[in-house]
C-alpha cells in the first residue's frame, strides 16, 4: 500500500504537483520519466504487509543532480521501494524541491549544463538537504502511524 503526504504542513496536494514538469524526451534513456520544477516536496509511503512488518523505516532520496528526479513510479524507485517493503520495511520516497528550470523541454535541454542552471543547482542542494532533514523529522514524529519505531529510521540516496 502507498500514500503521498506533503512534507511541509503548508503544502497542499495541488501545490505538490501543480508546478512540476515532466521531461518528455530523454536522449539516453527509454521508459524513464523525469520530473522537473518540484516546488512542494512530499513523501510517497510504501507500507509492508503487516505479517512481515519489521517496525523499521527507510527514506529513499533518489538522485537527479538537484534539477530532475525520476518519477516515483518509474525505474528502480518503484522496484526498490516494493522490494524493501516486501522485506518488512516501511519505505518513504522523498520528492525534494528542485532548482527551477525552463518549462519547455527544448530550452531545458539547451541550458541543462549552463552556468545559470548549475549555479541554481548548487544553491538548491541546501534546500534539498533541508527537505531531507524535514523528511526525517516527519517520519520520526509520525512513526507510530506507520508502525515504525522512531529509533529505527534510516536514509539512503
Amino acid at each position: 500500500m502507498k500514500a503521498i503526504i506533503p512534507l511541509w504542513e503548508d503544502s497542499t496536494q495541488e501545490a505538490i504537483h501543480g508546478h512540476e514538469t515532466f521531461l518528455q524526451e530523454i536522449p539516453a534513456a527509454r521508459n524513464v520519466r523525469l520530473i522537473r520544477n518540484v516546488t512542494a516536496p512530499s513523501l510517497t509511503v510504501y507500507t509492508p504487509d503487516p505479517s512481515v512488518a519489521a517496525r523499521t523505516g527507510v527514506i529513499l532520496c533518489p538522485g537527479g543532480s538537484f534539477h530532475t528526479l525520476p518519477h516515483w513510479e518509474d525505474l528502480e524507485i518503484n522496484g526498490v521501494a516494493g522490494r524493501l517493503a516486501g522485506h518488512g520495511l516501511t519505505v518513504f520516497v522523498l520528492r525534494y524541491r528542485l532548482a527551477p528550470t525552463p518549462r519547455a523541454d527544448e530550452e531545458f535541454m539547451r541550458l541543462a549544463s549552463s552556468s545559470p542552471i548549475m549555479d541554481a543547482v548548487k544553491a538548491q542542494s541546501r534546500v534539498a538537504r533541508d527537505d531531507a532533514f524535514q523528511a526525517l523529522r516527519v517520519v520520526r514524529e509520525r512513526a507510530s502511524a506507520w508502525g515504525v519505531d522512531p529509533g529505527r529510521v534510516g536514509m539512503t540516496g
